[in-house]
């Protein structure tokens, strides 16, 4: 549906495009507020057209409009207003004050010493003021829309804490970039004019009422501020957290972001859109926080991504239900890892596939590539993998598959499960169904080494196995004794609490570990595995870390051997040493956009034989099309055996021949808009320009990829040159100094 607000919404933000270029953003926290009755607090350097988008956006929806600018000398009598001794009437009369208005901007509140901004405590929480014991209502709606300047000092007042919770929102208006800049000199380049603001409709506010009225927040959604606004009063780096009334704020902000969106109902993504503008003003941060340079709005951000909105046992139970009522009932194969909360999880998920008519095989702790291969082995119609991989201890969520394990993505079925879910419209079966315990783990170990064309090769070959404490450790203890492997364990025992730290390889402060073990063993390889071992990171015999880059060439050249003229799939990141190798041997190479989804459904297509990306999720046509973190250790080590080489002498020519940068994450204001920049600086000239994922740009001598984050205001950079780390480091930081931002 669309509701009217959206197109509201829509309205306002061309209205103001008229007159000023940017600041979407605050048209939509401007909306929100007014919609649920809260105030702004608008932080921003001098000269960034704060009034003037004040002005604009009360015209445009109609509401009379008042600016206060606070001094030292200002009194409380200014913005309420007095009484005065009328001469004509013999009699004291009240003459109201700015407060007055629908829209109040009090400009640079922080300069009034702490009367005067009291002043406002009375109006913005209980819509009236009181002067001299006398009350007076306030205008419907009525929004303040205070200033503060975040650079000066002097002359300033800090705002207490009574009034900053008064705020339902805290937003910035920092520069604009720098093409939206010159958009603004272009815009108003001879065309100077009057602002002149005609309402767009009539009766808005009263269109906002009905629908914030109308719009449903479930349970689930309530559970999730409250967890919230509590997770701050028990974080380490808080020392005072949000109080009752933030929460209250941030379920009505919630439903105003809602109805922005088009929707009568709330979603977990419109509180995590909102928090942090909403709490970052209203916690206290800890002097070692603020001694380590942590920002409150990177407290609140750390907050969400471990509070569990995303899967809690009433979510996950009505996931099952959701999944039978999408999908169908039918068999379904269900496993977990290690996480003490995934226990809890599956047994909450299993009763709801049941109470939608699904049998359920149970396959209990396990790796997520074990449910890809119990799928197709026990013919079931789907399954679902509880974990959160390389996650911390407290993080969970779900990998669900249909039949073939084909996975389910937002474009077939992902959303529709969360829509389900979040409208409670799941069916439920009249019988239900039944659930059994699988054990598939033989069978599956058997499939893995069926990938090695002879397995006495890597008889007695000594291998550093760290599973970080999560699910692939008696899978090793298998593998290692079937195929007479000297093992040296770390870390092996399945351990929820992940005592030696979050399993991710990826992390380099994790790395160390099995770097010495390495070394101080003599091993021919070392791998670490992340929580669900869907995949595995390799070490080469001196305790060098191997890139997952080089890997993805290396088991190309390692698949064509045994099928030559295979199609290998390719993520676009980093690509000429991986195309080189497969034409080299035989193969065909095919890029494609990043993502498993995306490359599962592009291998299925093109029949591929195997796929790699540089994040190490290598997949395999012959395991269902799947990634798998077991099949490729076992590859490379039978390719080292045949090649009579060790993995450093295999690596080292591609790692000369192609020097790249590895992934380089910087945190940007407007991605969107920086990939412009870089795009138009470095296109024209370029060999080769594409779109695949993010923008890639190929010159004869350096190649780069940029592409931003789905989920956070982030841009990934990725460079590559020919055999020249001189213009390698030169490229790298050319980039980086136009990209801007701060490390991520």
């Amino acid at each position: 549906m669309t509701t009217r607000s959206r197109e509201i919404f829509e309205q306002v933000k061309r209205g103001v495009a008229e007159f000023i270029v940017g600041y979407e953003d605050i048209v939509e926290d401007f909306l929100i507020c007014l919609s649920s009755g809260g105030h702004i607090l608008l932080e921003g350097v001098p000269g960034v057209a704060k009034t003037t988008l004040a002005k604009i956006m009360s015209g445009l929806v109609g509401l009379d409009f008042k600016r206060i600018q606070f001094t030292q000398d200002l009194l409380p009598a200014d913005i309420t207003g007095h009484y005065y001794f009328n001469q004509k009437k013999q009699e004291f009369e009240f003459r109201a004050g700015p407060v007055f208005s629908n829209v109040v901007l009090a400009d640079e509140i922080n300069r009034a010493p702490s009367k005067t901004q009291s002043a406002l405590l009375e109006a913005m929480e209980e819509n009236q003021v009181t002067v001299e014991g006398s009350t007076f209502r306030l205008k419907k709606p009525f929004l303040v829309i205070a200033t503060i300047n975040p650079v000066e000092h002097e002359g300033v007042y800090t705002l207490p804490e009574a009034q900053l919770d008064r705020f339902m929102m805290k937003s910035r208006m920092d520069y604009l970039p720098k093409e939206e800049e010159l958009r603004l000199l272009h815009m108003k380049n001879g065309k100077w004019r009057d602002i002149e603001v005609k309402p767009i409709r009539e009766n808005i506010f009263q269109i906002f009422s009905t629908e914030i009225r109308r719009c449903r927040a479930d349970a689930s959604i309530l559970r999730y501020i409250r967890d919230v606004i509590t997770e701050t009063r028990k974080d380490d780096m808080i020392v005072l957290g949000a109080s009752p009334r933030a929460g209250e704020q941030m379920l009505y902000a919630s439903k105003g972001a809602a109805i922005m969106d088009g929707r009568d109902y709330v979603i977990p993504d419109d509180v995590k859109r909102i928090a942090v503008r909403m709490l970052s003003h209203r916690i206290t941060l800890s002097l070692d926080s603020e001694l380590e340079g942590i920002s409150a709005e990177q407290a609140i951000e750390r907050i969400l991504g471990r509070v569990g909105v995303d899967l809690t046992r009433e979510i996950a139970h009505d996931i099952g239900l959701a999944y039978c009522t999408l999908f169908g009932p039918g068999r379904v194969v269900v496993g977990r890892d290690v996480r003490e909360s995934s226990v809890m999880m599956a047994e909450s998920l299993c009763d709801g596939l049941n109470e939608g008519g699904a049998d359920v095989y149970d396959i209990g702790l396990c790796g997520t590539e074990e449910v890809y291969f119990a799928v197709p082995h026990l013919d079931a119609d789907g399954g679902i993998m509880v974990t959160a991989s390389h996650n911390p201890r407290d993080y969970n969520g779900m990998k669900l598959v249909a039949r073939d394990s084909v996975p389910i993505s937002r474009d077939n079925g992902l959303f529709g499960i969360r829509d389900l879910v979040e409208k409670g419209d799941m069916e439920r079966s009249v019988s239900g169904g039944s659930r059994k315990e699988m054990d598939t783990r033989d069978d599956y170990i058997r499939k893995v080494i069926s990938f090695l064309e002879d397995p006495s090769l890597l008889e007695g070959m000594r291998v550093v196995t760290d599973p970080g404490h999560g699910c692939a450790g008696p899978v090793l203890d298998m593998i290692g004794e079937e195929l007479s492997l000297d093992l040296e364990r770390m870390h092996h025992e399945p351990d929820g609490t992940f005592p030696a730290g979050v399993p991710n390889p990826l992390l380099p402060e994790m790395r160390g570990p099995v770097s010495g073990k390495v070394r101080s063993s003599g091993a021919d390889l070392g791998v670490a595995w992340d929580g669900d071992f869907d995949r595995c990171f390799l070490f080469d015999e001196n305790g060098s870390f191997a890139e997952g880059y080089y890997i993805v060439g290396l088991l190309a050249e390692r698949m064509l051997k045994k099928e030559r003229g295979g199609k290998i799939i390719h993520d676009p990141r980093l690509v000429w040493n991986t195309v080189e190798t497969v034409r080299e041997n035989g193969g065909i190479p095919i890029v494609n956009r990043t993502g498993h989804a995306f490359i599962k459904d592009r291998m299925r297509k093109e029949d591929a034989i195997y796929g790699g990306e540089m994040s190490a999720h290598h997949y395999f046509r012959d395991f269902n099309y799947c990634d798998t973190g077991m099949v490729p250790w076992l590859l490379v080590m039978e390719h080292m055996v045949r090649k009579r080489s060790t993995l450093s002498e295999l690596l080292t020519d591609r790692r000369m021949k192609y020097p790249v940068s590895g992934e380089i994450n910087r945190r940007v204001e407007d991605p969107e808009g920086v990939m412009s920049l870089i795009e138009r600086r470095y296109a024209p000239d370029a060999l080769k320009v594409d779109h695949i994922d993010g923008v890639s740009i190929e010159y004869s001598r350096f190649r780069f990829n940029l592409r931003s984050s789905n989920t956070e205001p982030l841009l990934r950079l990725n460079v590559e040159v020919r055999r020249d780390p001189n213009l390698l480091e030169r490229v790298t930081r050319d980039l980086l100094s136009l990209i801007g931002g701060e490390e991520a």
